[in-house]
Formats: structure tokens, C-alpha cells, sequence
């Protein structure tokens, strides 16, 4: 597992730079790998090292084709399954603030504007929705 995780902080960089490539395979497999990334290292994602870095590459994917934006939604999605156990609570309760708080308007508007756009189809509804879902548990 240690080797894994250093494999994962050295690449993130390098994959965030394939979601910008010319080619649309190559945009949706780095966005893929980003969103196995969160699900699997999200503590590694979440540090101040990489954070900033993997969301602003997933913003503008929430503009782009279907798959794209299915596949920033991910992201977003898998980012916040780390906080669905959050053992961080203090002896007043949940703890007020997360890695995500700083970003947490500019993901809602992101994602709202998902829903709005006129070529949304159900698949981009429904991943979308499911990262709202999770992004509002994360809050």
C-alpha cells in the first residue's frame, strides 16, 4: 500500500496536466483515473498539496460533453465519500468545516448549472445528482 500511495501523489499532477489533451480518449481516461483516485487515495487528493490542482481541472469538465462531465461529477462524487465516516467530530458534534468547505460554492453552482444546461441528458442528471447528494452530506 505504501508504494501505491507514492505512485498516486507523483502521478496526480501528470494526470491532471491528460484532462487539457487534444484527444478525447485520453481527457476521459485521466478523468477516470482522477475519479479512482478520490475514491481509493482521497486523503492524498484532499491535501493542500493536490487539492486546488485536481478542482480546477475538474471545473471546466463540468462544461464540456456528457462523459466529461459525468466523469468531473465523479470526482466530486468520490472526494466526498471521505467524509461519510468522518471520525473527526469533537465532543460538540460534527466539526464545522472540511477540506472541502473553501470549495464547496463554486462545486453547488458547478453542478446546479449542470442541471440547467439544454443538452443534459439522464445520464448527466443522474451522476450530477448523486454529486450534489454526497457534496451536501460532505458540508
Amino acid at each position: 500500500p505504501g508504494l501505491m500511495r507514492q505512485v498516486v501523489a507523483e502521478a496526480i499532477t501528470t494526470i491532471c496536466g491528460y484532462v487539457s489533451d487534444n484527444n478525447a480518449m485520453v481527457r476521459d481516461s485521466a478523468m477516470w483515473t482522477l475519479s479512482v483516485m478520490c475514491a481509493e487515495f482521497s486523503d492524498i487528493v484532499l491535501s493542500a498539496q493536490f487539492l486546488d490542482g485536481v478542482l480546477g481541472v475538474v471545473a471546466p469538465t463540468l462544461q464540456m460533453d456528457s462523459g466529461m462531465t459525468c466523469r468531473g461529477a465523479a470526482v466530486i462524487h468520490n472526494l466526498c465519500l471521505h467524509f461519510d465516516d468522518d471520525d473527526d467530530d469533537d465532543e460538540n458534534g460534527p466539526k464545522n468545516t472540511n477540506e472541502l468547505s473553501p470549495y464547496y460554492e463554486g462545486m453547488v453552482t458547478g453542478l446546479l448549472a449542470v442541471l440547467d444546461r439544454p443538452d443534459v441528458d439522464d445520464h448527466m442528471r443522474h451522476d450530477t445528482q448523486e454529486a450534489l447528494n454526497r457534496l451536501f452530506g460532505a458540508a
